[in-house]
């Protein structure tokens, strides 16, 4: 049986609400898998609106407030605890210094 690496991760969800002009931020803390997070990479390169993090359940619990903080202001360049996955990770991926 494949163990499933994602059961103690939180994933964060950062959409940009066109019709508000607002940044929402959203979590999933039950049921994080494989086959989600797929899904979620999948939505990220059709919808250029949402953005979405990984994070270890451990740190979040410790840093809540300051992991939703960065994620909505988009300071996580120089942080390990928050990996972006999806179409922005990608297109991050290839950026040369």
């Amino acid at each position: 049986m494949k163990k499933d690496i994602f059961k103690n991760c939180v994933v964060i969800c950062r959409e940009y609400n066109r019709e508000k002009a607002a940044i929402e931020v959203t979590t999933i803390e039950k049921g994080v898998t494989e086959s989600l997070i797929r899904q979620l990479s999948r939505l990220s390169m059709h919808e250029t609106h949402y953005r979405y993090f990984l994070v270890r359940r451990h740190d979040y619990q410790k840093n809540k407030h300051s992991i939703i903080h960065q994620v909505r202001v988009m300071d996580i360049k120089n942080t390990k605890m928050i990996m972006e996955f999806g179409r922005a990770a990608m297109e991050g991926a290839f950026e040369t210094a």
